[in-house]
């Protein structure tokens, strides 16, 4: 990551702080130092005065509450955050909503110098090994550059450097589409995405779609040449898949459930889309990715 520079605006109503990223702003809001943030829970019964407001990350009910009530607040059970860890929280979900237009040329330079000069010696020379055999002549700068843009899209996390460096010179043979080689990269760190939602007795929640979909996917299938199938669904089935799709993961959300949604993986993109043009960040997992060790738990069918 760069370094993040605070700076005053006294253009700036009081209280009020802007997230910029490569100067332009992503996001704005209120803070009272002085105060803490109480999240608000369904019963408003006995919670002391304040200033109602959305919690800044996740929009949920909240309000800014004095010092002295917090401690009773806190003893009744609701939550209580200080003014710090809400920027704290919110500066980070920035980062995170930017992470593939931080990572930037020079940034992946100073990676791979990371990457090959750890305190370690012998994990640094055979990092080092293994960049002067792979780059650039079998993993181009720039073609790792995209693929981790498109990692990083979809909050994969991309320290197992060495396995996406061996997974993009496998793939480049077969198809020189970043798209592409980036599904080979996710399958290969496929137990890295699935033990990020696989629940405390080792299954996986899945929301998958009725097997009649792929006809309509079918019908409106459009030829690429980026790797991957590409659906102009007409609006009303988009919605309607949309609309499912939203319903389903929502329901599992209510109790408490957050599951990945599996599709075969030549539809993986595309319900990534789907779902990003919804707003909804679950993850989208193919069957490749998920393997045949893992234990999944369908939690939701979406029908045709």
């Amino acid at each position: 990551l760069p370094e993040v520079r605070l700076t005053d605006n006294a253009s700036l109503p009081v209280g009020t702080y802007v997230v910029k990223v490569q100067g332009v702003e992503q996001a704005r809001d209120r803070l009272f130092p002085e105060k803490a943030l109480a999240l608000l829970p369904e019963n408003l019964d006995g919670l002391p005065a304040g200033e109602d407001v959305s919690e800044p990350v996740y929009g949920a009910p909240a309000r800014w509450v004095s010092q002295e009530a917090q401690e009773d607040a806190a003893l009744s059970g609701i939550t209580i955050v200080t003014a710090t860890e809400v920027l704290a929280t919110h500066l980070l979900e920035v980062i995170k909503r930017n992470l593939p237009r931080l990572l930037t040329l020079k940034a992946l330079r100073r990676l791979l110098d990371e990457f090959v000069n750890l305190s370690d010696a012998g994990r640094a020379e055979a990092n080092r090994r293994l960049i002067d055999e792979l780059i650039p002549d079998k993993v181009p700068i720039d073609l790792l550059l995209s693929v981790m843009r498109l990692l990083l899209e979809e909050r994969v996390s991309i320290r197992n450097l060495p396995l996406i460096l061996e997974a993009i010179s496998e793939a480049r043979p077969m198809s020189p589409a970043p798209e592409a080689i980036c599904e080979h990269v996710r399958q290969k760190l496929g137990f890295q995405l699935v033990a990020e939602i696989k629940r405390e007795d080792g299954t996986i929640p899945l929301v998958q779609l009725a097997p009649e979909w792929e006809q309509s996917f079918n019908t409106y299938q459009l030829e690429s040449e980026r790797g991957f199938a590409e659906v102009a669904l007409p609006p009303e089935d988009f919605n309607r898949l949309a609309g499912g799709l939203a319903e389903k993961l929502a329901k599992a959300s209510e109790a408490g459930i957050y599951p990945a949604v599996a599709t075969p993986r030549h539809r993986r993109r595309f319900l990534k889309a789907v779902l990003s043009a919804k707003g909804i960040a679950n993850p989208v997992l193919s069957f490749e990715e998920i393997g045949i060790e893992a234990r999944p738990s369908l939690v939701g069918m979406v029908p045709a």
